[in-house]
């Protein structure tokens, strides 16, 4: 081979390599050109985007694949003016509806309940008098928002004596617990006597409020609240801390089906209300 022809063959070479480099930085850029024009100001991938209200929506059919160009304005400038749009979808979190509420509500309540007696055992059996002071305060609190809440339902009159009674509830369970740290055995066999007439004192009187509510049902609830609450009390009392978390458990599972037994009589006798 002659070297002139070396030489254009070379040259030949040369040139197809430059032009191939320069068709590839042309699509990288197009591309990069593309990927930033779609982003905005969402975070984006292919289909989905991060909206600044905190919704994400589905924009791939708004994009054509094949020449990079928006085939929907007409339809994007219609949905504008009506406000939806025919090519998006966004996903919402619902607020649940007047029964769910209700089911929320009482168990908040419930679970109150039974929350702030349990520290205030913790914090009667630990001798720390002021936080027991405190928990006692709010816990008082709590029968008054659960009479409130009755209220609503059945009037101002008997949301007051449900609360009356469930403050009696809570009294008499403080009058245990002295009882069972003092070791007066005799005192302490009647206050508990005292205090499961005063928890079927509560069940008759929601049974008389509404005939979906049973009383022997109720009555079974309340005294089964009572002897798990006291297994508690007693396994704290004992420093079986163990024990004590095992039969808060059942205490929490139990007042949740107390709970939700309430809100369903309610919603039956009230209907127009749900």
């Amino acid at each position: 081979m002659t070297p002139v022809v070396r030489s254009t063959l070379a040259a030949s070479v040369i040139a197809l390599l430059i032009g191939f480099v320069a068709i590839s930085f042309a699509s990288v850029a197009r591309a990069d050109s593309h990927w930033r024009s779609d982003s905005g100001s969402n975070w984006s991938d292919n289909t989905w985007s991060y909206n600044s209200d905190s919704t994400w929506t589905d924009s791939s059919s708004d994009e054509d694949m094949n020449n990079d160009t928006d085939t929907s304005s007409t339809d994007s400038e219609d949905d504008m003016d009506s406000g939806t749009s025919s090519t998006s979808s966004t996903s919402t979190l619902e607020a649940p509806g007047a029964e769910s509420q209700l089911y929320i509500d009482m168990r908040k309540l419930w679970a109150d309940h039974v929350w702030w007696t349990r520290e205030y055992i913790k914090d009667f059996a630990a001798s720390s008098s002021l936080a027991a002071q405190a928990d006692a305060t709010r816990l008082l609190k709590n029968q008054e928002d659960i009479g409130n809440a009755v209220a609503q339902y059945y009037g101002t009159n008997a949301g007051n004596k449900l609360t009356t009674l469930l403050k009696t509830h809570i009294t008499e369970a403080v009058d245990i617990l002295n009882d069972a740290k003092a070791g007066n055995t005799s005192k302490f066999d009647a206050d508990v006597a005292a205090w499961k007439q005063n928890a079927d004192d509560i069940a008759t009187f929601l049974a008389s409020a509404n005939p979906n509510w049973s009383e022997a049902d109720l009555k079974d609830m309340m005294q089964t609240h009572l002897t798990t609450t006291l297994d508690e009390a007693t396994a704290e009392l004992k420093g079986d801390h163990v024990g004590s978390v095992a039969a808060f458990d059942k205490v929490f599972d139990h007042i949740n089906m107390m709970s939700d037994t309430l809100s369903a009589g309610i919603i039956q006798q009230f209907p127009d209300k749900f």
